[in-house]
């Protein structure tokens, strides 16, 4: 039976604790390769479970190279020395005029640094 898969992406990411975090996401049309130009309101956001009203802390989100396909996500190292507990969730959204579409979804867990 056929089916339709709108499910996003998984991307757990392993982080340390204390340490600042970023990457980018490039985001590119798979039938031109061209870049994606980027639109709408992107956030992203860390949570205890999927479904907990509190939101544990909030990636910076820079769209400045939006027209090049290029999302950058960060956390400083403040962000991640408060997060507690493993495994946590995170995902990553875009709405554009009222539609919302994640992209990305996975755990976040944090290893606790030594270097104190």
């Amino acid at each position: 039976m056929p089916s339709v898969n709108v499910l996003p992406a998984f991307l757990d990411l392993q982080l340390y604790c204390g340490d600042d975090f970023s990457m980018q996401v490039h985001f590119t049309d798979q039938t031109t390769g061209n870049p994606w130009a980027l639109t709408g309101t992107w956030k992203a956001e860390v949570r205890a479970t999927p479904t907990s009203a509190t939101v544990l802390t909030t990636f910076a989100v820079d769209t400045s190279l939006g027209a090049s396909g290029i999302l950058s996500l960060s956390l400083s190292g403040a962000q991640t020395a408060s997060l507690v507990g493993n495994p946590l969730f995170w995902d990553l959204q875009q709405t554009v005029s009222g539609t919302i579409k994640t992209w990305f979804s996975g755990q976040v867990s944090v290893r606790q640094d030594v270097t104190q």
